[in-house]
């Protein structure tokens, strides 16, 4: 088995017909940012989770999580060089004080059609991205570069 490339996570997700939004770096990148990032970040639908984590631990080289691992909000899955993280519960809420709600959330997304692939990439709302990325006490300067470009880009579309 090798590892998965995001192209080949997302067909799977798709041909599953998986609830999830792209999260992170990537979902930056989908906006036109270049960030540069080795980790895959998915916000997965609650109710689906054993589901997911099961593709993906039998599809790909990943580690198989403990059932504790399970009941966490966050599930880091490992392979040999990369790992996802899966943002498993129904809410979070960030440094602000924002709760961000899954249900809400994949209601105001955007589905990025890519035709190259034949396949459709789910994105949190610009806003929710934003949210999303104000969650670390401490913030990273990724994050904040992240930041800084979403909303320039959102003041662009004002």
């Amino acid at each position: 088995m090798t590892e998965p490339s995001l192209i080949e996570i997302l067909k799977g997700f798709e041909k599953h017909h998986f609830r999830y939004l792209l999260i992170g770096g990537h979902a930056v990148n989908q906006y036109g940012s270049v960030t540069i990032t080795r980790d895959f970040d998915f916000w997965i639908a609650p109710e689906e989770k054993e589901k997911v984590v099961q593709y993906l631990t039998e599809k790909f080289p990943f580690d198989v999580p403990s059932e504790d691992a399970l009941k966490r909000p966050i599930l880091t899955l490992y392979g040999d060089w990369q790992k996802i993280d899966l943002f498993l519960a129904r809410r979070f809420s960030n440094t602000e004080g924002k709760i961000l709600d899954f249900d809400q959330c994949f209601e105001r997304s955007i589905k990025i059609e890519d035709s190259e692939e034949k396949l459709s990439i789910i994105l949190p709302a610009i806003d929710d991205l934003i949210a999303l990325k104000k969650m670390r006490q401490t913030p990273r300067s990724k994050d904040l570069e992240d930041i800084a470009f979403l909303e320039s880009l959102k003041n662009e579309e004002e």
